[in-house]
């Protein structure tokens, strides 16, 4: 039994088809192909679909968890049952559940002319969640596009949003009975893949990318990325957190909860306001790398540029010499302060220029609010002063990655009893 029908206002659809196509070709790559623009605050949605069993959802959510993600777990009644601590934990950390009742087994067939079935159903849904976990969900996730009929339904039910399998139809706010519009948003698939439902690996996760980058086009208010627990395995979490990472982060998106989609269309994926930090180009930096390598005593500024623009510049090009992407032509420097303390070295072993590059790949995404005074750089922690050096020399030097970092006898800060150790700040604008 299907639930087929929809019926809203009329508008024009797209599938993944138009797209970039839905089938990943016979050789998929095997490095991310596709850059995003900075599209700050745009919404992506990571959801996490449970049909037969939540094994593995602790790890999948420790990882989006290291990122700084939250996301929207799809979990059917059936499995609510002996994993209640799990899901309220999961909820205490700011993930969201959605219920997962498909249509076409809660209603019969033909799909049902009036509201009442479709609230009696959903309600009988939300107080199995509210009998398990102490409260009803306001997300729903459906297998079918709803009649009007169904629509007026969710209205009543008081749910806020509905999130369907189908790639048909646009976003929009369900009816009321006096034709005004109501509260629940109903949401199709992304038009990724074929069925909506990303497997975690590259093509999928550059096709949304790409995706994201036509999101006015679609009238996507947000990319809702959907997978399938089951496909989570540590090579497709390690794929997945790669991309948010280096590709999604770095562009300024924002990952919200289902719950926290509103029915905004963006008008543009171009920021309207002035560039997302200020810029260094490939020559400054390669200049500012061979300065500072040249000798153990840090100088408060290299250039026009502080060492806290600095650092954060060689964090974000060391990430693309270690994925082995082709830099960009000009890194831009967002807001960042100095680190707090001159911590003395602890530094033991040797340390390789694989292992710099590394660290760096490591930080370039996390690295907000303050510059950490020490760094995981291999099997020991560095000072910032000894990872900024280590990073000048690698770049400048271009040396094989099992090569060890020639670290001077000293390395000092600018002013190590001053505020910020004398590295200054970075603004995110030109000075």
């Amino acid at each position: 039994m299907t639930l087929l029908l929809w019926l809203s206002a009329a508008s024009t659809t797209a599938s993944a088809a138009d797209w970039a196509g839905c089938q990943a070709p016979a050789q998929p790559p095997t490095t991310f192909e596709t850059q995003a623009k900075w599209i700050s605050g745009f919404k992506v949605a990571v959801e996490i679909l449970a049909t037969d069993s939540l094994e593995g959802l602790e790890p999948a959510l420790e990882r989006l968890e290291e990122s700084g993600v939250t996301a929207t777990i799809v979990v059917p009644s059936s499995l609510l049952k002996g994993n209640e601590e799990l899901l309220y934990g999961a909820q205490a950390r700011g993930h969201a559940l959605a219920m997962r009742a498909p249509a076409s087994e809660i209603l019969s067939t033909p799909p049902p002319a009036m509201p009442a079935p479709y609230l009696d159903a959903i309600k009988a849904q939300q107080k199995r969640f509210k009998k398990s976990l102490g409260e009803r969900p306001t997300i729903w996730s459906s297998d079918g596009l709803l009649t009007l009929a169904g629509e007026l339904g969710v209205e009543q039910s008081r749910l806020t949003h509905v999130i369907v399998d189908s790639q048909d139809g646009v976003a929009h706010r369900v009816p009321r009975p006096d034709g005004t519009r109501g509260v629940a948003l109903v949401m199709p698939a992304s038009p990724i893949g074929c069925k909506g439902v990303v497997d975690p690996d590259f093509w999928h996760l550059d096709h949304a990318t790409r995706i994201l980058m036509k999101a006015p086009e679609l009238r996507l208010p947000a990319l809702r990325l959907r997978m399938e627990l089951a496909e989570l395995d540590q090579q497709g979490l390690e794929t997945l957190g790669t991309w948010i990472d280096e590709v999604m982060l770095p562009a300024d998106v924002a990952f919200v909860t289902v719950d926290n989609i509103t029915a905004e269309i963006p008008r543009s994926q171009a920021p309207s306001g002035p560039p997302p930090g200020r810029p260094i180009s490939p020559e400054q930096l390669q200049a500012a790398a061979k300065a500072l390598a040249a000798q153990p005593s840090l100088p408060r500024s290299v250039g026009a540029f502080s060492l806290t623009e600095i650092f954060l510049a060689f964090c974000h090009h060391a990430s693309a010499l270690y994925t082995e992407l082709e830099a960009p032509p000009q890194i831009f420097i967002g807001p960042l302060k100095a680190p707090q303390e001159s911590t003395r070295s602890s530094r033991k072993t040797p340390v390789t220029a694989a292992q710099v590059l590394a660290a760096g790949h490591d930080l370039a995404p996390k690295l907000r609010g303050y510059i950490p005074s020490l760094a995981d750089v291999g099997d020991q922690l560095l000072t910032a002063r000894e990872l900024l050096w280590s990073l000048a020399w690698v770049i400048d030097t271009n040396p094989e990655g099992a090569t060890e970092v020639p670290f001077p006898e000293t390395i000092k800060d600018p002013d190590p009893s001053a505020v910020g150790l004398g590295w200054g700040v970075s603004t995110g604008r030109e000075n």
